[in-house]
């Protein structure tokens, strides 16, 4: 039942499914029994009942009468009112009253998915989503959007990524979500796509295009997040754009939306912001889906508005914007002045728009316009024309007595004008007053009234204006889409900006255009939605039949027909008389009473009515034919078009009507008509044939593209924020289609469930006993609709749905409420049942005791009284027998009276003494309450202080977070202690087996180092027997020394170096039986106590020494020999310095001292000053950083040398290597690219193992600069830097092998920085001097880079992994199993599916989580890591979980239930727990945000009794979330079963509370959390490098040996060559020899 008849829809020959707009029909529709169709208006079941006011009004079903011929509903509204619904039988009884859906149905994202699909239930649901906040709701494949009329944050950056990737349905109803849904078909399908918003002025149509376009353009660039961090988009935010990720394409494309604005809107009474034309923008993409172009068209400008404005209207945006933002120069050479002063801009009467400033628009406009190519001169000359304009309309057109029009020829207007437009002012005057006949012979001048001058006057600058407009957008698309973009796109995605349907109390030709638009869209729509919906019966393999749905073909026949309402007003705008009186005429005797959607109105004769399919539109006729031809004289033409000024010939060229016609002959012509003679007449194309043309090309446009549909909806007509008037809505609804849609959907099969959504919600339908025997989940479904619903009309199974008709969905709903309540009633009986019989039992119980009681009572009265009669008799007996005994009786009597009488005598005077202590103690307890009480008093007024401290501690965030973190602890304690338990069993096991493992090794390496040792023994001894050859030398070589002096003075000398020789082996003896001594000691040590194991380095360098004397006696042997040779001492110092030069220096491994060293040519050679040596200016500081221990046998080694001789050839051997190519080599090589990385899997590395490369390096840097090798340091450190990057982008950013490098990157940093302080204090002490000092900040630069290369990508990476983890774990993981949430989400259990199906869980849960976190965590330990970059990286990982989190609940309804808070606040507590145990609060924190969101979802829904007061203390409980967000997920909140809603009051409360804080500027509008993008670095803050005291000269031991000696041949006894030694271990032996030195001289 409706408050408004629409027209009829035509009979099909198709087959028809009966459709009806109340739904009451369609709930019964292929039954023929009545008494099915009744059996749904049962007393007590929600109704629709129409409604003045508010359009539908909900009652309730108070009786259903019938009768032989009629049906009567009687219902009471929700206010309360009696009313009645009354259909015959013999009708299709559609005027019962509409049926209401379940509660579970209200506030569905789509309208398709309700079960009773009519207007009162679409306008319902509208409403209440309108009324949380939701502007948006799907009805099927068309989105309806709803203006609130503010600021939403529904558009920002973050938002635009949260549905980029996403298909439609997964996320809210939204823009973006269409625009995602068409941009993922062009790539996916590759097929054009369309996205057609209309909808009335005032709608929102234009924001909804200008959000679509951002939309692509954002999601195409990545980010598109302003510099300014604004979330809306205008010309002003181009300059500050975030040019980095937008291409200049993609800001052209936006930039176009400021310049159609200025151009083509204006404000009216509906909208402030009102576009005047429609227009279609194609976005052109290339094969990699990327913008690359856009083209423009617009259609159907309102070109009136130029010259005349209703009250309280404007122009178009630009001339206000002109008026207000030129600058001083300008103004004057243009003649400009305020709005006022222009008639063609001061007729509304207000020419400011509350909001909008003017100058700064125009700002804006400018940068626009040089965005998209219009270069500032061009700007200057559209500015010049639309001065020009203005001008124009201040021509005062004055009326002679003859009624000729004059205009005076000094008028400032006429003079400026045509100054600024370039033409002669006197032409210009004649032909606006004068008109010209051209016949056969002559040319005939006229004047022209007054009137008729202005209608040219307005129509020369209606023509210049439209003229610009459409010069502008030819301008627009030759800068946005050039011959090369044409000749590249591959798809388009086009976006429709078009006028909806418009109905006025005066309606005329641009009305009637416009809804003739409205019309082949309606007709695209239809066909559209008809072929959808068979396609999806076709897909699911249903039986179907044709539906009906409603054409309104013969309406587009009777407009744009061959004989339709545009071809006879063409027809009638090109005769020479033709007239608007004709045309109605034509209209009448063409159409009237012969076409069905043609009509006359009764009382008027110069209107018609068309039955559009929205409504019935009447229109007047006058000023039809004007506004179609829009005529300006050829005259005027030709003179604009000869004039200087540059730009006005190309903006009349762009003109699309009334182009100049060249007259063919000299046939008469008139110059307003425009006609000559049938046969020689030039047809100029009319506003409408144009219009029809363009329309068509568009429709074909559309046709050949996947179309999506937004219907714009104004909600109030005041324009105020979420104000609902339901009568507007609904003429809306009607007028854009939405009900037509609904229509179709009605008349087949609306309700789709997939099989998983059916058996969620209906599996209790079937007993419990009978799931275990389905093997799915279709057979479940199908079972159970065989059982509830025995029509299968009604029904269809396909492939991954159930199809329902209309109302299937509420009677399930029913059954299922049944179903429920039986079980319900069941429980109750059961409980009533024990309860009462509980209570009997104790009923019982009572009255046997009390009953046995009273009967007790009466058994003891009974026994009394039979004692005491039988006493009485007993004593009158005794009496009666015996006078004495009566008179003892009696003296007896009298003596036990007065025993009695002292007795009360006693008696009362206890109780006196008792009275009167009584008394002393109430007077003493009175005294003692007072004092009591006044105690009392102070210790309430204290406790009551204290109370409200403790109060405003309650609502504290730190209380509340401690009180919710130490039960969230409890929980958690009690569910993990089991683990706990079994983890800690499993440790102890594994740590014993370790153990034993560990006892075996070190056996192994002391049975190991026993057998070195014995070796070593060996070794000594024959050391031994060396020793004694040396003795019988000694003796021979004092003969031979007497022998020499006698015979040369030379030899004497000789001798003395011999006897100085002597006294050195005499030391080498000494010194080998100290290491025989010590070893001996050593080997008793070990006997009694077994050492860890021998070090490698140990043997070796023994080894090296026992080398070192073998070679020395070799050479004194040698020496002995040749000695006597030598003819002179040059000749020997020649041959010596040539054995030195020729071997090459000596590593310092290998003995320096020896007899050759001494002699004065060789000592005088190694005592020369070294060019590049600067050791003498060394500090103290740079003597520190190379600290060296040594072991003793190095010790005693190097003490029988000569300091100054040893520190010198380790000097002249450093100096050698450090000039050596191959050492920089094998330090990228072999330290970097081929280091050996300690693996935490394999053995656990100390901080020397995992550092080495870093001090190596450093070794270098430092020694290399020490010496002068600037230009070395330069160009090895950035080789390894590169190095480093290198293998860890081979490693695919490996965890492991980027720990091991940021430990050494950060370690060299580390020493690099504590050398150039070192540097820095020496050079201000004059220790250093030249270019070089800048050599080591050079490195360190160098290194902060590798740094960055390595460790940012790294954590982006580290970002992507956590990511797919998040939803999974957090949200979706439901671990208490006392609240799984029965969703249709992803990772729902259910009651069904545990026992069918098997349950599914989420893909991760939050374990798996932590353990990627820890992985993370524990290797960064690992690798020593420095701990503030540790807890960055924490910080960073724990960051993606809280914003993706958060932004993933709050996008999703379904999530937005009290057990899914439950469920994400013990994740999210796992998770923070997690943190607090290892040290990261920091990073825990920024999970508060998503805790809070957890708490809002396990609101108290009791009414509170103060509004105010509860949301205060929910926004400083929740004070992460903004008040948007709060608003947000109590709009989303989903009830569940048999759970109390959240108020109303709440609600509204905190909406209004969200708006406050938008219009205060307190940043409460952002609803997503920000995600950074992927090259954000200002998280990162650099931390403090440590202070290096000492650097490590070690290296890992070659390939099959260890630190521990392990894997060393035990029989190589071969001597290594020097040249075999690494260059960088003789490096290291260098500096380690030059700083013992150093040391033992005194040195630090």
């Amino acid at each position: 039942m409706s408050t408004k008849s629409l027209p009829a829809p035509p009979t099909s020959s198709l087959a028809v499914v009966p459709a009806t707009a109340a739904g009451a029909s369609s709930a019964a529709s292929g039954t023929s029994s009545v008494d099915a169709l009744l059996a749904l208006y049962t007393p007590g079941t929600s109704v629709w009942v129409p409604d003045d006011a508010d359009g539908w009004r909900a009652a309730t079903v108070h009786a259903v009468i019938r009768q032989s011929d009629a049906v009567t509903v009687k219902v009471v509204d929700d206010r309360g009112h009696d009313r009645s619904a009354t259909c015959p039988l013999a009708k299709s009884l559609d005027d019962l009253p509409p049926l209401r859906n379940p509660p579970m149905l209200e506030g569905i994202e789509d309208l398709t998915n309700l079960s009773y699909l009519h207007e009162p239930a679409v306008l319902h649901n509208i409403r209440v989503r309108y009324a949380q906040h939701q502007i948006y709701t799907y009805s099927g494949i068309v989105l309806i959007a709803m203006n609130p009329f503010q600021k939403v944050a529904l558009y920002t950056n973050d938002v635009v990524r949260a549905y980029s990737g996403k298909r439609r349905g997964e996320l809210e109803p939204h823009l973006f979500a269409v625009a995602e849904d068409a941009f993922r078909g062009m790539v996916r399908d590759k097929k054009n796509q369309s996205i057609i918003v209309s909808g009335e002025s005032g709608a929102g149509k234009t924001v909804s295009a200008k959000y679509i376009m951002r939309y692509f353009a954002t999601a195409d660039s990545g980010d598109g997040t302003h510099a300014d961090g604004s979330d809306d988009f205008d010309a002003a935010d181009l300059d500050d754009f975030n040019g980095a990720t937008m291409s200049e394409v993609e800001q052209q494309v936006l930039a176009t939306n400021p310049i159609m604005e200025s151009f083509g809107n204006a404000k009216t009474t509906r909208n402030d912001n009102s576009s005047r034309f429609g227009k279609y923008i194609e976005l052109l993409f290339n094969d990699h889906a990327k913008i690359i172009g856009a083209r423009i068209r617009t259609y159907l400008l309102e070109r009136s508005r130029v010259v005349f404005q209703p009250e309280t209207e404007r122009n178009y945006h630009v001339f206000y914007q002109l008026c207000a933002g030129a600058p001083a120069a300008e103004r004057k050479s243009l003649g400009l002045h305020p709005y006022s002063y222009f008639s063609y801009l001061n007729q509304g009467g207000n020419g400011v728009v509350k909001g909008i400033d003017d100058a700064a628009e125009f700002e804006a406009t400018q940068r626009a316009l040089s965005t998209v190519g219009v270069s500032v001169s061009e700007q200057w000359q559209i500015f010049r024309l639309l001065a020009a304009i203005l001008h124009l309309g201040n021509v005062q057109i004055i009326a002679l007595r003859s009624d000729e029009a004059y205009i005076p020829d000094d008028d400032p207007a006429l003079v400026m004008a045509c100054k600024l437009l370039g033409v002669p002012a006197t032409e210009f005057k004649k032909w606006l007053v004068k008109r010209q006949i051209v016949t056969r012979f002559e040319r005939i001048v006229s004047g022209m009234t007054a009137t008729l001058a202005t209608v040219v006057r307005d129509s020369v600058a209606k023509f210049m204006y439209a003229g610009l407009f459409e010069w502008l957008v030819d301008k627009t698309n030759a800068s946005l889409c050039p011959d090369e973009v044409v000749a590249s796109f591959t798809s388009f995605i086009g976006v429709l900006d078009i006028y909806g349907f418009e109905h006025f109390k005066k309606n005329s030709f641009e009305q009637l255009c416009i809804n003739y638009a409205n019309e082949r869209l309606q007709a695209e729509f239809n066909q559209h939605v008809f072929t959808l919906e068979q396609e999806e019966y076709v897909r699911e393999e249903i039986s179907w039949s044709f539906i009906d749905f409603y054409d309104n073909k013969p309406c587009l026949e009777l407009i744009e027909g061959k004989l339709g309402i545009l071809a006879l007003l063409d027809e009638e705008s090109r005769l020479p008389g033709g007239s608007d009186k004709a045309l109605i005429g034509k209209l009448y005797s063409h159409f009237e009473k012969k076409h069905p959607n043609f009509g006359k109105p009764r009382f008027s004769n110069t209107s018609f009515i068309v039955h559009h399919f929205a409504d019935h539109v009447e229109y007047e006729i006058d000023g039809f034919l004007d506004k179609n031809k829009d005529t300006v004289p050829d005259e005027l033409l030709a003179l604009l078009n000869a004039s200087t000024f540059e730009l006005l010939p190309d903006v009349l060229a762009a003109h699309k009507v009334n182009k100049p016609a060249t007259p063919s002959g000299p046939a008469r012509i008139d110059s307003m008509t425009g006609v000559r003679p049938k046969s020689l007449v030039h047809r100029q194309p009319t506003l409408g044939s144009v219009f029809k043309q363009s329309l068509t090309q568009l429709m074909d446009t559309i046709a050949s593209t996947e179309v999506s549909y937004i219907r714009c909806i104004k909600s109030n007509s005041a324009k105020l924020p979420f104000q609902f008037e339901p009568q507007l809505v609904l003429a809306q609804l009607r007028a854009c289609g939405v009900l037509e849609t609904i229509r179709i959907s009605t008349a087949g099969y609306p309700g789709r469930w997939t099989f998983s959504e059916f058996a969620d919600r209906y599996y209790m339908l079937v007993p419990s006993t009978e799931w275990h025997g389905f093997t799915d989940i279709r057979a479940l479904c199908t079972t159970l609709l065989h059982r509830t619903i025995p029509d299968e009309d009604k029904y269809q199974v396909g492939r991954t749905k159930i199809f329902f008709r209309a109302g299937q969905l509420a009677f399930l709903e029913k059954r299922r409420s049944a179903r429920l309540h039986a079980c319900a009633t069941s429980i109750q009986r059961v409980v009533r049942g024990h309860l009462a019989r509980k209570h009997f039992l104790a009923l019982r119980k009572a009255a046997i005791t009390i009953q046995r009681v009273v009967r007790g009572f009466l058994a003891r009265t009974q026994a009394k009284h039979l004692r005491e009669r039988r006493a009485a008799t007993r004593i009158q007996a005794l009496v009666r027998g015996h006078p004495r005994a009566a008179a003892a009786a009696w003296r007896g009597k009298i003596a036990r009276r007065v025993a009695a009488q002292w007795r009360r005598v006693r008696a009362a005077t206890r109780i006196q003494a008792a009275w009167r202590a009584g008394v002393a103690r109430r007077v003493f307890a009175a005294h003692m309450r007072k004092i009591v009480l006044a105690q009392g008093c102070i210790r309430r007024y204290l406790a009551k202080k204290q109370l409200k401290q403790l109060k405003v501690e309650a609502r504290s965030i730190a209380h509340i977070k401690e009180i919710s973190y130490r039960f969230e602890n409890k929980v958690i304690e009690l569910t993990q202690s089991l683990a706990a338990k079994e983890k800690q069993a499993r440790q102890l096991g594994e740590a014993a087996r370790a153990a034993d493992a560990q006892v075996k090794v070190w056996r192994d390496k002391w049975a190991d180092a026993q057998a070195q040792m014995a070796k070593m023994t060996d070794r000594i001894n024959e050391l031994v027997v060396a020793a004694r050859e040396v003795e019988s030398l000694t003796a021979q070589t004092k003969g031979l020394t007497s022998q020499i002096n006698a015979a040369n003075e030379f030899l004497k000398a000789k001798d003395a170096e011999l006897g100085a020789a002597n006294d050195t082996i005499q030391k080498l003896k000494d010194e080998l039986a100290k290491k025989i001594a010590q070893e001996k000691e050593r080997e008793r040590e070990r006997e009694l106590a077994p050492p860890p194991g021998l070090e490698w380095a140990q043997i070796h360098s023994l080894r090296q020494e026992v080398d070192a004397l073998k070679q020395q006696l070799a050479e004194e042997r040698e020496w002995r020999q040749d000695v006597a040779e030598m003819p002179s001492a040059a000749a020997a110092a020649r041959d010596v310095d040539d054995e030195y030069f020729r071997r090459g220096p000596a590593p310092s491994n290998t003995a320096v001292a020896g007899p050759w060293r001494t002699a004065p040519a060789v000592a005088q050679a190694i005592s020369h000053q070294r060019r590049f040596s600067s050791v003498d200016g060394w500090t103290p500081q740079m003597k520190a950083m190379i600290t060296i221990d040594f072991d003793a046998s190095r010790k005693g080694h190097n003490a029988a040398a000569t300091p100054d001789a040893t520190a010198a050839a380790a000097h002249e051997q450093l100096e050698f290597l450090l000039q050596d190519p191959a050492l920089e080599r094998e330090l990228v090589d072999g330290i970097v690219r081929n280091a050996p990385i300690p693996r935490a899997a394999s053995h656990d590395a100390t901080r020397r193992q995992v550092v080495y490369p870093a001090h190596v390096v450093g070794v270098y840097v430092i020694q290399a600069w020490h010496h002068g090798l600037a230009t070395a340091v330069s160009a090895l450190v950035p080789r390894l830097c590169a190095a480093m990057e290198d293998r860890v982008r081979s490693a695919h950013f490996d965890d492991e092998v980027v720990g091991f490098w940021l430990a050494n990157v950060l370690e060299l940093d580390a020493i690099l920085r504590s050398a150039q302080g070192t540097v820095s204090s020496s050079t201000r002490r004059g220790g250093a001097s030249g270019p070089d000092r800048g050599i080591l900040a050079q490195a360190r630069r160098d290194v902060e880079r590798v740094f960055a290369a390595i460790y940012f990508p790294w954590v982006r990476a580290l970002r992507k992994r956590i990511a797919k983890y998040v939803v999974p774990s957090v949200i979706e993981y439901q671990a208490l199993p006392g609240f799984i949430s029965k969703t249709a989400a992803v990772g729902a259990a259910s009651l069904f599916r545990a026992n069918v199906v098997g349950g599914s869980g989420a893909r991760w849960t939050v374990d798996q989580l932590l353990d990627v976190v820890e992985k993370v965590w524990s290797t960064l330990q690992y690798y020593y890591v420095d701990a503030a970059v540790v807890d960055q990286t924490i910080a960073q990982l724990m960051a993606v979980v809280g914003v993706q989190g958060f932004n993933h609940l709050i996008m999703r309804k379904h999530f937005a239930t009290w057990k899914r808070g439950m469920q994400v606040q013990y994740n999210v507590a796992r998770v923070r727990e997690w943190c607090m145990q290892h040290g990261q609060a920091a990073a825990a924190k920024h999970l508060d945000r998503l805790a809070q969101a957890a708490k809002v979802l396990q609101l108290t829904k009791a009414s509170p009794s103060n509004v105010d007061v509860y949301v205060d203390d929910l926004l400083d409980v929740c004070d992460q979330l903004t008040p948007t967000q709060v608003a947000k997920l109590m709009a989303i909140y989903t009830v569940s079963e048999f759970e109390t809603p959240l108020a109303p009051d709440v609600v509204r409360a905190v909406a209004d509370r969200a708006v406050r804080s938008k219009r205060a500027g307190e940043g409460g509008e952002t609803l997503l959390l920000a995600v950074p993008p992927d090259n954000d670095t200002s998280w990162y803050v650099r931390p403090e490098p440590r202070r290096v005291m000492a650097l490590e000269a070690w290296i890992p031991p070659p390939d099959g040996a260890h630190e521990d000696g392990e894997g060393e041949d035990e029989d190589d006894e071969e001597v290594v060559d020097a040249d075999e030694v690494p260059r960088v271990a003789r490096l290291l032996q260098c500096v380690q020899t030059m700083a013992a030195t150093a040391s033992g001289n005194g040195g630090v």
